[in-house]
Parts: structure tokens; C-alpha cells; sequence
């Protein structure tokens, strides 16, 4: 029987938290009267344009979007979208979850392109083909699309520089203390946990508590739940199945006016234009 070194088991368990869901795979016809957003969400994104003409601007950079070419849009970039003349567009919207906010901003702050790689390319053929066959939600779809999802990820995971890559294991390790709390903000959407109910769920005083979750999240947990609320809200706007009440009540928000003005200041657009705008 193999004796499986505890260190690695350890790491093990802690590369599980980190994971990469699709949440949609489509294509869409780009108008110029249309494709004008101002843009920043909890998921990511994935481009690739039949013809030249879309772009994306990003602070004062203003990036092309060429035909062929796979773009990636990490979560929580500001950007703008625009066209010049209608485009045929391919599109993934994708979770990458297992790290706060404020690290895949540190990590991933500007857009990605491409360039050659015949694994990518591969599984992008197989997703694009799939989908000018038969653009209905499918398995054989949404697996095709995920493929390509994780090969682009295990790229730019791969380019991370040695410190990315600790400030990532030191998130994994240091959320280990605080998992039980972690667990119970998500658990606890509709009525959000006190500092002292977490830290107690921690088996620590509130001070100490929060000293510890912010040295491992980078933020204090009152932060830090209000930004997993508003994810959780983008998703459900996202999937158009409750109304802005019920997602305000839903997430812990006082009322829909309280809901609005917190998530106009997260992603730029008050709810219902979130909601219009949350497929581009």
C-alpha cells in the first residue's frame, strides 16, 4: 500500500477549494448601437470575434478585438465595450472560485490575448464547432466549453510569477483558520453573521478574529460579505429568474433602494441595467 507523504495530502485538500464552473457558452450577433456597456462582474469572460471591429477599453487603454483571437476578461475589471460594425461573437462566462476578490485583482488586472498554443487552440476548434452546430445549452457543449476554460486557466495559473503564486498558497493556508466563518457568510446570505458569531464559529475572540481574517482575505469580514453578497446577487440578476426585490431580500439588503445603491457602487450600473446588460 502507497504511503502518501501527509504534506501532500495537505496540499491536496487545498487545491480542491479552487475550481473553474461555465456558466454560459453562446454566440451573439454585436450591433453598434447595442454593444455599448460599462462593464465590471463577478465572473469571467471569454471572446473570440469572427471578423475585426469589437474592442474593449480599460482605464485609458483601448484594446482591439481581433478576429480568431481568444480574449480573456478576469472578474472584477472595469472595462467598456464597443463596435464598429456588427460582429459575430463566441462567448463564455466562467467562475473561477477559491480566492477573494481582492487577490485575482492583484493577480489578473488587465485583459488577456492569446497567442499560439496548440492545446487551446484544440479545445477552441472543438467549443467553436459545437457550437455552430447546434448553439442549444447541451453536455457536449457546456464539457467543450469547460475544457477550453481549464486549458486557458492552467496557462496563465502556469505564467504566474513564484510570489503569485505563494500569495496564492497563503491565501489557501491562512483561509483554513477561517473556513467555519467563510462557510457561514455564504450559508448566511439573508441575514449576514456579526464579527462575534464568527468568531466564535472560529473558536477565537472577535479582535483576534479580525486581525486574522483580514491578514488571510485583505479586507475586514463586514467587507468581505457585502462583496460575496453582490457576487451571489450578479449571479442571480444573471440568471433572470427572481425579481430585484427578491434578490435585495434575498442577499441580506435592507430593501431594494439599499441593494441598488451598494451594487451601482460595486460594478458601476444599478441592478435592472446589470441585469439588461449581463450577457455582453
Amino acid at each position: 500500500m502507497e504511503i502518501i507523504d501527509p504534506a501532500v495530502l495537505t496540499i491536496e485538500s487545498l487545491l480542491r477549494r479552487v475550481q473553474f464552473q461555465v456558466i454560459l457558452a453562446r454566440k451573439i450577433e454585436l450591433e453598434p448601437a447595442e454593444w455599448k456597456f460599462e462593464l465590471c462582474s463577478p465572473f469571467w469572460r471569454i471572446y473570440v470575434n469572427e471578423r475585426d471591429g469589437a474592442f474593449i477599453e480599460y482605464g485609458e487603454k483601448r484594446l482591439s478585438l481581433a478576429a480568431q483571437t481568444i480574449y480573456v476578461i478576469p472578474a472584477w475589471l472595469s472595462f467598456r465595450t464597443g463596435v464598429q460594425w456588427p460582429v459575430v461573437q463566441n462567448y463564455i462566462h466562467f467562475d473561477f472560485t477559491g480566492f477573494p476578490p481582492s487577490l485575482i485583482r492583484r493577480l489578473f488586472a488587465a485583459p488577456i490575448a492569446l497567442g499560439e498554443n496548440a492545446l487551446i487552440a484544440g479545445a477552441c476548434r472543438e467549443w467553436l464547432q459545437r457550437l455552430r452546430d447546434d448553439p442549444t445549452p447541451s453536455l457536449p457543449l457546456f464539457a467543450a466549453a469547460g475544457t477550453l476554460v481549464h486549458a486557458i486557466m492552467t496557462r496563465q495559473l502556469a505564467g504566474l510569477q513564484e510570489e503569485q503564486e505563494r500569495s496564492c498558497f497563503r491565501w489557501l493556508q491562512g483561509s483554513s483558520e477561517i473556513g467555519p466563518a467563510l462557510k457561514c457568510i455564504d450559508q448566511q446570505l439573508r441575514q449576514p453573521p456579526t464579527n462575534r458569531e464568527l468568531a466564535t464559529l472560529c473558536h477565537s475572540s472577535t479582535s483576534h478574529f479580525s486581525r486574522k481574517f483580514h491578514q488571510a482575505v485583505g479586507m475586514p469580514p463586514a467587507q468581505y460579505s457585502r462583496e460575496r453578497r453582490i457576487a451571489i446577487a450578479a449571479q442571480m440578476l444573471h440568471e433572470g429568474m427572481h425579481t430585484i426585490d427578491e434578490i435585495a431580500e434575498a442577499t441580506g439588503f435592507t430593501d431594494r433602494f439599499h441593494f441598488t445603491r451598494v451594487f451601482k457602487a460595486q460594478f458601476g450600473l444599478p441592478p435592472a441595467a446589470y441585469r439588461h446588460a449581463r450577457n455582453p
